[in-house]
């Protein structure tokens, strides 16, 4: 007789249903993607320092700024600055600001402009 319940190793119970993560941001595809990574200080520094929450009394523009001469701090010549900054985006949203980015239909930003933009009116 078939088991009817399957033993699944960890993994797969961990991914069963899974199809990826929902994402309003289209990332660029990249080449050579072996051959890079982003350096652990611009991570760092993202996530610590140059957060916006989308709080009342914050300077959305100025979080661009800041964000933008964080990520211009190194250079990878495989990849352009626009598919720097929409990996890394997210990672400087917390609280509302990152429900709002969250709620926006999948794949429905596909550039940098269109993310700033977007980010402004909001």
């Amino acid at each position: 007789m078939g088991d009817q319940n399957p033993r699944l190793t960890v993994h797969q119970q961990a991914s069963d249903g899974i199809t990826g993560s929902r994402s309003a941001i289209t990332r660029p595809a990249i080449s050579n993607t072996n051959n890079w990574q982003i350096p652990s200080y611009v991570m760092s520094t993202i996530t610590s320092a140059v957060q916006f929450h989308g709080l009342d009394d914050e300077d959305a523009t100025g979080h661009l700024s800041r964000f933008v001469r964080i990520c211009d701090t190194f250079n990878i010549t495989v990849v352009t600055g626009d598919a720097v900054y929409l990996r890394l985006f997210p990672f400087s949203l917390s609280g509302r600001a990152s429900t709002w980015l969250d709620s926006l239909p999948q794949d429905s930003i596909t550039t940098w402009d269109d993310l700033q933009s977007k980010f402004l009116k909001k």
